[in-house]
């Protein structure tokens, strides 16, 4: 696997252990206060089906002002400022973030988020030197 990834020029690769919890998708806008959480298996809406490898959600207790806190920091490390991404929950609370990227569907939340998104590109258009 790692000789066809580097064909295809992806020089370094993060292989981690599977974490087993609870699947939670989050979505947000950096600066905004606008972040949202889902648990897929709690409604059914799915991509890939993937989040049926830790069964049905039990929803852990989990700290959500502080996964918003990790997932701004995420995004204003990557420069990435409108976002979304999965993490897993443990049963004891802590959580490892499994995916992040830039310009997610928003599927579940896409009224808010568009405000949302709208308030950032003003934000960002306001402050940045026309050239």
């Amino acid at each position: 696997m790692l000789a066809t990834f580097n064909a295809r020029g992806v020089g370094q690769v993060l292989v981690t252990e599977h974490v087993s919890g609870d699947l939670v998708k989050f979505y947000g806008v950096f600066g905004t206060g606008f972040f949202r959480v889902f648990y897929p298996t709690d409604d059914g809406d799915t991509k890939f089906g993937d989040e049926r490898r830790n069964g049905q959600a039990h929803h852990y207790a989990f700290d959500l002002q502080r996964l918003q806190r990790d997932a701004e920091m995420l995004s204003r490390l990557t420069g990435i400022s409108i976002y979304g991404g999965d993490c897993i929950v443990r049963p004891d609370g802590s959580y490892a973030f499994i995916d992040f990227n830039d310009w997610p569907s928003f599927s579940r939340c896409r009224e808010d988020a568009a405000r949302a998104i709208v308030q950032c590109c003003l934000r960002q258009a306001s402050s940045s030197p026309i050239t």
